[in-house]
């Protein structure tokens, strides 16, 4: 019977979807990129880069809400962006992290099709999901690119996975590395460590290539960082030694600055501004970005955007040697940030044994030459996909804290990638932990009283590598309270600052003299998530899950039904055992079925099964005795 082999096909997918692992829990390791994502796990001796359903190994970090309310992540939402481009975020890793007076919000935002705004001087983002205005933060929807990638990692394992090694730029300072970890939080993972994209690619080729000790050089350029980070390797031990970089230097800022000499040329042509039309925006965005990609090898490319306002089209040929005009003061800035990165890490650039370029922007032939000539002809390493190989160094360091044995002999030792400060009584900086101090680390400061029966004191904190307070950014005032009421001379507090091997800070404190732990309290002044807003989030984001899962089934269920009766169709036509009556009777009911799909889009998982079910019965019912046939079916 049909229905029999429906049920043992649906039982034989069940048991091959059962968790043939019973060992401990993988920690996988995710590239949280700007604009794509990527996703990998240590299993049978390799590391193996897991696809998403498309097949690509690389995934858009992109998310969108349609008009029914519905989320689209991905390959799907990036799709869909010219047609919905007020409910398409994407480039959401800018603005994770920062407040809204950051300066970044006034230069870059107006590029964004998406409604940014600011709440309690929080960075938020409005779009509709169905018809209601809905404001998510950064962090959330990083979650829901985190849950992606998650998800695609628990396809591919067969089980449910919670824990996970998160890459983020040499750059990122300590507020957004927080952030990224309560994204981890909010999308159901335990983010077992932050790893620097730089240093995770060194450790891509350093394993794949073992040899003697040498120093290299990473440098990474996705779509809006840019990092460089020098290493002395020697077989598993990593050692970072000094690392910099520019957080408005990329691919997505290349992207920006063409599409502005673009509208600039349309304006000086037809006297219009397409900058005030968010889908002609989208359109030429979306070519400009073929165009950069093509003018990887080849001299010259077409952008042509068809209607793209005013049902006028654009077309206009842009040359390798325009875009490199076009892009001239960014590209050099490249040999500052490498200068300085081979200052600070005492070494002159003709003792660089390897430099290995990694990021999808490093593709750029203009960028391969800088390197290229900076170092006097030294060729890059290839060997690992720029656009993997930060997932691949996370998925092996996720193996180390597994306890792998083929890298048990792996050691990565991290650096801070920006100086901490406090300011004194007379408005002077104090250095607290300095840049590239290894990590973990921990410092101590006594501080004592300005008055007899002091109850408490403040601290600003402050992140950079300014000489004075404005130059930096201030990510914190720290607040002591309660300290026992003595005489200026005799109180002394002592603060423990501890940058753990994420490089995020934690503080405590207590009274020299007595040891009495003190309370204490950060006011941040970068606005981070509260413990309970990212439960709530989490939440939230359960729902949303649940209700992609409703989504998935649905169309599944569709897709299968429609299949189903595409199947019959062709084989009542093929077979010639069928009487003409047994033949109409089946074909009114298939081409019923195809009809009711086309016309009812929207239609319900019970709906569906129904459908399925009637027409199992039709089929059943009309083939009578012809037991061969059944089986055929």
């Amino acid at each position: 019977m049909i229905g029999s082999l429906v049920v043992l096909f649906l039982l034989a997918l069940e048991a091959s979807a059962s968790d043939p692992n019973d060992g401990s829990e993988p920690i996988i390791g995710i590239d949280l990129g700007t604009t794509y994502s990527c996703v990998g796990i240590f299993k049978d001796g390799d590391v193996e880069i897991i696809p998403n359903e498309q097949g690509n190994r690389i995934t858009p970090s992109y998310v969108a809400f349609n008009v029914n309310g519905e989320r689209l992540i991905g390959d799907s939402a990036l799709n869909q962006l010219t047609s919905n481009p007020t409910n398409t975020i994407f480039d959401v890793k800018r603005f994770i992290g920062r407040n809204w007076n950051d300066p970044f919000f006034t230069k870059d935002v107006h590029y964004y099709p998406y409604n940014v705004t600011g709440k309690n001087d929080k960075v938020y983002i409005q779009v509709l999901v169905g018809e209601e205005v809905t404001e998510f933060a950064p962090e959330e929807i990083s979650a829901m690119v985190l849950g992606k990638m998650k998800e695609l990692a628990e396809s591919y394992l067969k089980r449910k996975v919670t824990k996970a090694v998160i890459t983020v730029p040499a750059s990122f300072n300590k507020a957004q590395r927080q952030a990224t970890k309560d994204a981890g939080k909010i999308a159901g993972l335990d983010v077992k460590r932050i790893l620097n994209e730089p240093t995770a690619s060194a450790m891509a080729y350093g394993l794949l290539n073992r040899g003697t000790e040498r120093s290299v050089l990473v440098i990474n350029m996705g779509a809006s960082t840019f990092d460089v980070s020098l290493l002395n390797v020697d077989q598993g031990i990593f050692e970072v030694v000094a690392t910099g970089g520019d957080t408005h230097v990329g691919g997505e800022i290349f992207t920006q600055q063409v599409m502005n000499f673009l509208i600039m040329k349309h304006r000086e042509k037809t006297g219009t501004d397409i900058s005030k039309y968010i889908r002609s925006m989208q359109k030429l965005r979306r070519e400009v970005e073929k165009a950069k990609r093509m003018l990887s090898y080849n001299n010259e490319a077409l952008i042509e955007v068809e209607n793209l306002v005013n049902f006028e089209d654009f077309v206009y040929t842009l040359t390798k040697a325009r875009f490199e005009e076009i892009n001239m003061k960014l590209f050099q800035s490249i040999d500052k940030v490498i200068e300085k990165v081979l200052k600070d890490g005492d070494m002159k650039r003709s003792n660089v044994d390897e430099i290995i370029l990694v990021g999808g922007s490093t593709r750029i032939p203009k960028i391969q030459q800088l390197v290229k000539n900076f170092f006097n002809g030294l060729e890059p390493k290839r060997g690992i996909s720029p656009d993997e190989s930060a997932a691949y160094g996370a998925a092996v360091q996720g193996a180390v804290m597994s306890g792998a044995d083929q890298f048990s002999d792996v050691l990565l030792m991290d650096v801070n990638p920006s100086t901490l400060w406090f300011e004194t009584i007379n408005k002077t900086l104090k250095e607290l932990i300095p840049r590239h101090a290894h990590l973990p680390s921990e410092k101590s400061y006594t501080f004592v009283t300005a008055e007899d029966d002091q109850s408490s004191m403040a601290v600003d904190i402050y992140e950079g590598e300014g000489t004075t307070s404005k130059e930096n950014l201030l990510i914190g005032t720290l607040g002591v309270f309660d300290i026992p009421k003595l005489s200026q001379a005799f109180l002394k507090v002592e603060v423990f600052f501890n940058i753990d091997e994420n490089s995020i800070l934690t503080v405590s404190a207590k009274e020299k003299e007595t040891g009495i732990k003190i309370k204490i309290k950060i006011n941040k002044k970068i606005k981070s998530l509260s413990r309970e807003e990212i439960e709530q989030m989490k939440k939230y984001a359960e729902k949303f899950a649940e209700n992609d899962k409703r989504v998935k089934e649905t169309v599944d269920a569709k897709n299968d039904l429609e299949g189903f009766a595409y199947s019959v169709k062709n084989m009542i036509r093929d077979k010639g055992q069928f009487s003409e009556n047994e033949k109409k009777v089946i074909h009114e009911e298939v081409d019923s079925v195809i009809n009711w799909i086309e016309s009812n889009p929207t239609a319900g998982l019970s709906d569906i099964k129904e459908r399925r079910s009637k027409l199992e019965k039709i089929v059943q019912g009309n083939l009578g005795s012809k037991s061969k046939n059944r089986e055929e079916l």
